[in-house]
């Protein structure tokens, strides 16, 4: 039987759940997440960038994971905790 093909959107769901379990949110480096990703069950990095055509930079961006967005919110909580 073949296997169903993975779609970009399905991979980017996975992926982003991965760096939560992980724990990786405030810094989801390509190299920590390959070091410990659960294979079997997540996407590797390689996989997830043939898959959605993007870069790993552009992946993160898309999934919510962006540096810059991390660090506008941590800048910002921290001049303004109320804003949770």
């Amino acid at each position: 039987m073949a296997r169903k093909k993975t779609t970009p959107e399905e991979i980017k769901l996975a992926l982003k759940k991965e760096i939560i379990r992980l724990g990786i949110e405030d810094n989801p480096s390509r190299t920590v997440y390959q070091k410990q990703y659960e294979r079997g069950t997540a996407p590797s990095p390689n996989n997830a960038m043939n898959v959605t055509g993007m870069k790993w930079q552009e992946l993160m961006k898309d999934i919510c994971f962006d540096e810059e967005i991390w660090s506008v919110l941590y800048r910002t909580l921290a001049n303004d905790p109320d804003q949770w």
